[in-house]
């Protein structure tokens, strides 16, 4: 609220509510949430006083260095001037890993106000090297996208950090990869080559990583090797002295070795893959490796490996001891069970899982089930019973997140009162923080968009923002605010420049679905142009692939053809095809779709080994629509991700008018030892058969026991 006012221009309103809280963390990140707000809306005396009146070293110069990069635009002078003071107030903290974080913010502040320069001079002052590798990864990136790769290549010269030089290397050849600079990123290679044996072991393997990934795409597979081995034999002598925490040797080296096969696999080397996830120390360790060894494989569409993988590792599973499958198994079950009604059931399923934070998960699914199904009575009594639970754990690390679970469970059920009093008593930090997400969430589903906002002026962690925004733009558009809208996509537009690719920051997931929000909360045009502006190629492609999902879902397939006509990934170019071919389907437009299907699967065969799961379900469906079910029937058979292929076949049964036809798609479903996947679609279609099932499930696991 205190954001919104200070937008408006009541800035006097803006600092009472933000200086109201009593907590000295939350108004000082309140006080930076108006200081910022301020300043976007233009009035820069008042946002800049405001910036140098809060009392915490740390946010201080966060809100002074966002003040800069408003200045920037068009009060240059004053901005350094400003830039110098936030400097000041930087060196003064003396807490090293707040004074790193600190300078962090100004040297960004000043090189998005342009003057890289400057900006470099600062991050040379950061002591601590985790920031220092992550700035200097930031600047070079930044300045390499523009074209500049000799500014950035000059950069990293006068750097004096092993591990500094070896990142910011990687990031410029993914650049000139992303770029298709092909000659530029294989001399670059080379040289991050070098540099990564001057890193600690352990960033020497991920770093050797990257660069088989990038030199596969390039087409050098004799180098990708020599590079696999040599990451290979370091990842294999690591120990827990290579990393922190309470790890054992086989720990380290399992994960090290791990990431290694995953990233061979992506680029193109299954088989020298699955070696080196055999090499790994330890069955659990190897049986894990395995497992997204095959979900790679399933994602490129190499279905005969990916069913060997999940043989090896279904028959490893099975033959431990582990009960994590059993307590998904379970959880699902539960689920399913009160989406048909059984309330009691469902809780008494659920509470068969005997780790107590599995148990608040699975009780917490129940209540969303019973909730969605308009049982509010039951689903507020387990809720009230899961915070009862809660409270009783004993085990520091695992009792927050089951009083999260708590929240969530309370806001599904409507207690939105009480959902937000267990927030609230929760401590002050991370834990409280993310129960005020998950309730501001809840919230904005419900329409309800003033606590919605209160909550969302509580949450000033600038990494959670695009949940927040998106938030408010449900509640927005549900409440059918206009101007507010507006003003939320303004900020959308501004958090998007700020978000970059790979900063280990902002969430660029996060950020695609804010985008998709606006577009369905009626700014298509809006959120359009916010996707086209996104300056990362991935980022950008995958955006606007959601949009026309979000366009097509709303039956404007001219408007879907448009934006999937401005994709030019070609992965995403195949998603963006198969949401339009189903659009056109629903519409009953059925000569349109066999084009767009076999321009889909044309450019899937383009692609050879696709990074991403190819988006099968949509185009089977939109098949069996034209009713053509012998190739709608053999592209769901194709699909070797359980879940996917699950979807599929239900959406088949579905369709079918024939009730043999409809049970063949549902006995073929089940058939995957990831049946849980299938549950969901089973109680849409037939819920009576849900309580059978349960009821078979728990004798013949009995049985085992």
């Amino acid at each position: 609220m205190a954001r919104a006012m200070a937008r408006a221009g009541d800035a006097d309103r803006a600092e009472g509510l933000a200086r109201s809280g009593t907590d000295p963390n939350e108004q000082a990140g309140a006080l930076a949430t108006v200081a910022q707000a301020l300043a976007a809306a233009g009035d820069l005396d008042r946002a800049e006083a405001l910036a140098d009146s809060i009392r915490d070293p740390r946010t201080r110069v966060h809100a002074l260095a966002d003040v800069v990069t408003a200045l920037a635009e068009h009060h240059c002078d004053r901005a350094w001037a400003l830039a110098g003071r936030a400097e000041e107030a930087a060196h003064a903290i003396t807490d090293a890993d707040e004074r790193a974080h600190a300078l962090a913010d100004v040297a960004q502040a000043i090189a998005c106000a342009g003057d890289p320069d400057r900006a470099e001079d600062i991050a040379r002052h950061i002591t601590r090297p985790y920031v220092q590798t992550r700035v200097l990864a930031r600047q070079v990136r930044a300045i390499a996208e523009t074209g500049d790769f000799a500014r950035a290549r000059a950069m990293i010269r006068v750097q004096h950090g092993a591990e500094q030089r070896a990142r910011a290397l990687t990031t410029l050849v993914e650049v000139a990869a992303a770029a298709g600079d092909v000659p530029r990123m294989l001399a670059l290679a080379r040289e991050a080559e070098a540099e990564a044996g001057s890193v600690s072991r352990r960033r020497e393997v991920l770093e050797l990583a990257d660069l088989v990934a990038a030199v596969a795409d390039a087409g050098d597979r004799d180098w990708a090797v020599l590079l696999t081995d040599r990451a290979a034999t370091v990842a294999g002598s690591l120990t827990a002295d290579d990393s922190v925490g309470p790890v054992t040797d086989e720990d380290v080296q399992a994960f090290a070795l791990t990431e290694l096969a995953e990233t061979v696999a992506r680029a193109g080397d299954p088989d020298r893959a699955e070696a080196l996830a055999v090499s790994i120390p330890g069955p659990s360790h190897q049986t894990s490796a395995l497992a997204r060894l095959a979900c790679v494989a399933a994602r490129v569409g190499d279905s005969d490996r990916a069913r060997t993988l999940a043989l090896r590792v279904e028959t490893a599973v099975r033959a431990s001891t582990d009960s994590r499958r059993r307590t998904n198994e379970l959880s699902a079950l539960a689920k399913a069970v009160a989406a048909t009604g059984d309330s009691n059931r469902a809780e008494s399923i659920a509470s068969l899982i005997s780790a107590p934070r599995d148990r608040s998960s699975a009780l917490t699914g129940v209540v969303h089930a019973l909730a969605r199904t308009g049982q509010s009575g039951p689903a507020r009594a387990v809720a009230g019973r899961l915070a009862d639970l809660a409270a009783t754990m004993t085990d520091d690390r695992q009792q927050p997140w089951a009083l999260i679970d708590a929240v969530r469970a309370m806001a599904y059920a409507g207690d939105l009162d009480r959902a937000e009093d267990l927030a609230v008593s929760l401590p002050t930090g991370y834990n409280r923080t993310e129960a005020q997400v998950v309730l501001m969430q809840v919230a904005a589903d419900a329409g309800d968009m003033v606590r919605a906002a209160r909550l969302a002026e509580q949450i000033t962690d600038r990494y959670r923002q695009p949940k927040v925004l998106r938030a408010l733009v449900t509640a927005a558009s549900q409440a059918g605010d206009r101007e507010q809208m507006a003003d939320i996509a303004d900020q959308v537009a501004a958090l998007v420049k700020l978000a970059k690719p790979h900063d280990g920051g902002i969430d660029t997931n996060e950020i695609r679905f804010l985008v998709s929000a606006v577009a369905r909360a009626g700014e298509p045009e809006r959120a359009a142009a916010i996707a086209r502006s996104m300056g990362d190629r991935f980022n950008r492609n995958a955006t606007l692939a959601e949009l026309t999902s979000v366009a097509a879902d709303e039956g404007h397939t001219v408007r879907a053809e448009a934006l999937a006509g401005q994709v030019t990934d070609a992965q995403f170019r195949v998603e963006a095809l198969a949401h339009l071919a189903l659009a056109v389907a629903v519409a009953g437009d059925h000569d349109r779709v066999r084009p767009l299907v076999d321009q889909a699967e044309a450019e899937l065969g383009a692609i050879g080994r696709p990074t991403m799961t190819p988006p099968l379900p949509e185009l089977a469906t939109a098949l069996a629509r034209t009713g053509d079910w012998g190739r709608a029937e053999a592209l769901a058979q194709s699909i070797t991700a359980p879940q996917l292929r699950a979807q599929a076949l239900f959406a088949l049964a579905r369709e079918s008018d024939d009730p043999a036809a409809a049970r063949r798609y549902v006995a073929w479903a089940f058939r995957s030892p990831d049946w849980t996947h299938s549950l969901d679609a089973l109680v849409g279609i037939h819920p009576d058969a849900v309580a059978p099932l349960a009821d078979e499930y728990l004798r013949s696991t009995a049985q085992m026991d």
